[in-house]
Parts: C-alpha cells; structure tokens; sequence
C-alpha cells in the first residue's frame, strides 16, 4: 500500500481498500461537519479531476492528509481544524496531485521503484495542485497558506519543517 502525505507525517486512520467511487465518500458519522467540510472540497474540485476519489477522515491531531494509490484521501481531524474551505481544497488538490502523478510518476510504483526523492514527489504534487486549483477558480496561494499553517502548527515535527519551507518557497507568490 501506498502512502503520500502532505506534510510527510503519514495517516493514522486504518485503510481498508475498498475501491472508491467517484462520487466522494466520508469516514463515519461520528466526523460530523468535518467530513462535510472535506466532501465539500472534493467536490469543488471534481469539475477539474475526473479520477477516482474519496475523502475520509483521521481522528488524528496531527495536522495531515495522504493519500492511497486506490483513489483515498484521508485527512486528520487535527487538519481540518485549522484550515479554511479554501485550504482544505488545497490540501486535497495536493493529495489529487499524488495521485494524478506525472510523467514517470505513477502512484502505484513510485515507492516500489525509487522513483524520485521525497522532495521532489511532494514538489511535483504541489505543481499539480497549483494548476487543479486554478482550473477550480481557487487562488494558487492557498496551498502556501496550508503549507504555513502546517509547518508552524506545534504537532508538525521540527525535522520536517525545512523541507516543507522549501516547498513554499516554490510556490507562486500571486
């Protein structure tokens, strides 16, 4: 199984792969409004990704979202607090940017074979998520503001915080 993370912290939920759907699917009732919330989000960007997705939801504090090669995108509670409607689509373009891939990305495989470092996948979903964004008529800047507010909240281990600045250095300013 495969897993990207966009802060690389990885998902505590349990996956059971179950083959998702294309319309988006929730983790149970017990999420609430947060689950709504992520629903929501997928669906503003479904106009612009016609693959397969389906967000559930991490009872997690840590703020994080991943993403399996079966189409899942689980996002931590701990993430949902913090963001806003917009970054919340942010975080999950990112996510569809994983599982979209590239040339030479393939989700499935990347792992498997080495393909590229870390850094460069999570750039490369990042690229990908810029251009879902703007198709979706949502600012580019957003994933830098998820990206921030990730790197500075207080559960985002400190190793990881370099790697994440970099990445927002990268991202378009306007």
């Amino acid at each position: 199984m495969v897993i990207f993370a966009i802060a690389g912290v990885g998902c505590s939920a349990q996956h059971e792969p179950s083959g998702p759907t294309s319309a988006p699917s929730v983790a149970p009732p017990r999420y609430g409004l947060a689950a709504e919330r992520a629903v929501v989000a997928l669906g503003r960007l479904r106009p612009v990704y016609s693959g397969q997705a389906a967000v559930h939801v991490s009872p997690s504090i840590i703020p994080t979202a991943c993403s399996w090669s079966d189409g899942t995108i689980c996002l931590s509670t701990g993430l949902l607090r913090i963001l806003d409607d917009d970054e919340i689509a942010a975080a999950i373009a990112h996510e569809l940017g994983h599982l979209t891939g590239g040339p030479g990305d393939r989700p499935q495989q990347t792992h498997a074979l080495g393909g590229g470092s870390y850094e460069d996948r999570e750039q490369q979903a990042d690229a990908i998520a810029v251009v879902i964004l703007r198709r979706s008529g949502i600012s580019p800047t957003v994933l830098a503001r998820v990206l921030t507010i990730v790197r500075d909240a207080p559960q985002t281990r400190a190793e990881l915080r370099p790697a994440i600045t970099q990445r927002i250095a990268l991202l378009p300013k306007e």
